[in-house]
């Protein structure tokens, strides 16, 4: 009796597990649609998809010829969570403002409390844009933007793990420009007739649900990798994206956490 007893506590606990996840999954794209809502009247474009989600400058800044590119990864440690209340963003966009495309790691969507208030905010009369909380991703590009009105966010679709990690790339419209890759128009292609996407989460498999749209197919600009979990190499399902230069320079860039520790025999 007690055995039964473990089995289907066991069972009803993965299976809320899981369905937290795809609520949190979906909430992500939810946090999108409020994002492109509550700045619709301000500067910046949004688009959210199943690929992606994109936040550009309406005006952008002509396309800059220039030798150089600068190229680098920041993990932003928990960008956007309760943890990093008080993270100094005007700093950390002037450290980013160096380079041309920084690839960042531990973005995450805004506070359960946050969203929550969101929600309420959205059922009362009160001004929507007025008073939104914005996610943390959100701010860092404002900070950006004051440093340089070219810089722009593009980020995965999906948070991975408990703590609803994000990954993505903040870049600068005048030295770069976002190019169609063709290893994410085939996963394009591969989801289009999905009517539910499962992503890939590195610790639980895939554990994700949800469903918004597709770009078309030559704006496939990034992507998750279509890729099996592997526990031992890294922390979080990579994101990819492919940029091109005025100069004729173009490159796939891949942000991802890797695993710390000493490597494990597979």
């Amino acid at each position: 009796m007690f055995s039964r007893l473990v089995v289907v506590f066991v069972f009803i606990f993965s299976f809320l597990s899981a369905e937290a996840h795809r609520s949190s999954d979906i909430d992500n794209l939810t946090e999108c649609e409020w994002n492109k809502d509550a700045i619709g009247g301000s500067d910046l474009n949004v688009e959210c998809n199943d690929l992606y989600h994109l936040y550009t400058p309406k005006n952008e800044k002509s396309f800059k010829r220039g030798r150089d590119i600068k190229l680098a990864a920041f993990n932003l440690f928990n960008l956007g969570s309760g943890d990093a209340r008080f993270k100094d963003l005007e700093l950390t966009a002037k450290i980013i403002d160096e380079y041309d495309v920084m690839a960042v790691s531990e973005v995450h969507p805004s506070t359960s409390e946050e969203f929550d208030s969101n929600i309420n905010l959205r059922k009362s009369k009160l001004n929507f844009s007025e008073f939104y909380h914005k996610p943390g991703y959100l701010d860092l590009l404002d900070a950006l933007r004051k440093e340089n009105s070219s810089w722009a966010f593009i980020m995965s679709p999906a948070a991975q793990s408990d703590n609803q990690e994000l990954l993505g790339f903040y870049f600068k419209t005048e030295k770069v420009k976002l190019d169609n890759s063709e290893y994410c128009e085939l996963y394009n292609r591969k989801i289009r007739e999905k009517k539910t996407l499962y992503f890939s989460d590195s610790y639980k498999g895939p554990t994700f649900g949800r469903r918004a749209e597709t770009p078309n197919l030559r704006d496939s600009f990034a992507c998750l990798l279509d890729i099996e979990k592997s526990e031992n190499a890294i922390s979080r399902v990579p994101f990819s994206a492919r940029f091109k230069t005025a100069g004729g320079f173009d490159f796939n860039f891949l942000s991802f956490h890797a695993r710390f520790g000493e490597p494990v025999a597979v």
